[in-house]
């Protein structure tokens, strides 16, 4: 009887300790978790975590959101508690329709990361608002789902149109008034002269040039002044 009471007092000493390791070993889960989600919600990238949905078959029909930090709220137009144990494909359609969604399958059954640069995507968000913007978009597998971190390059790729967009016009203009444009890189001493330029001054289509090149078409009276303006313009004084 002695020897039954000792082991039951070790047996509820262990369990014990058990006890108490497990409560510290999720005290310090919590903790971490805290830490690394108060991290993650300073970011400037949008990030979110998701967990694959399966069918009786094994296959992947969607995936629940876990985690979306704040600026992934503010790119979705969606508060936290609207998207956070909903389906991803059910919040956010597009994407299905955009191939995103097999993509991030493919991520989760190959375990192969995901690296999108200028991606393309239209979708109705939070607040109604139908867009179509251009993110970057890296994904890694995270046990049986990933973790996305993205940011909207909208305005970058706008502002590429745009500048493309000007571009156009100032051959256009140039075209008609039989003018050409050139650029000199001070750094190299490298020089771009555009066709006209080049057919007006008898140089070859394409291949470098220099500065020394621009030089042996101006005209010997206009040489002095010419390498005087290239230098103030080197100087900040004025433009050349």
């Amino acid at each position: 009887a002695l020897d039954a009471d000792r082991a039951a007092v070790v047996e509820r000493a262990r369990s014990a300790a058990r006890r108490e390791a497990e409560a510290l070993v999720a005290r310090a889960r919590d903790a971490f978790d805290q830490r690394l989600r108060l991290a993650l919600d300073t970011m400037l990238e949008c990030v979110g975590i998701y967990r694959a949905i399966r069918d009786p078959a094994g296959r992947i029909t969607d995936f629940r959101v876990e985690y979306v930090n704040e600026a992934a709220c503010a790119n979705n137009r969606m508060p936290a508690e609207a998207q956070v144990g909903r389906r991803l494909c059910e919040i956010l359609p597009g994407h299905r329709e955009s191939g995103l969604f097999d993509e991030y399958v493919r991520v989760v059954e190959t375990g192969v990361p995901l690296e999108k640069e200028l991606c393309v995507y239209r979708d109705v968000y939070g607040d109604g608002a139908e867009l179509e913007r251009a993110f970057d978009i890296r994904a890694v597998r995270l046990d049986d789902g990933f973790v996305a971190a993205w940011r909207d390059v909208t305005p970058r790729v706008q502002a590429a149109h745009e500048l493309r967009a000007v571009q156009r016009r100032l051959e256009a203009a140039l075209a008609v008034s039989n003018a050409g444009a050139w650029r000199w890189h001070v750094g190299d001493g490298a020089v771009e002269w555009d066709a006209t330029l080049r057919r007006m001054h008898g140089l070859p289509a394409d291949g470098p040039l220099t500065l020394a090149d621009v030089e042996s078409v101006v005209h010997p009276d206009d040489l002095a002044r010419f390498r005087a303006a290239a230098e103030r313009a080197l100087a900040g004084e004025e433009p050349f």
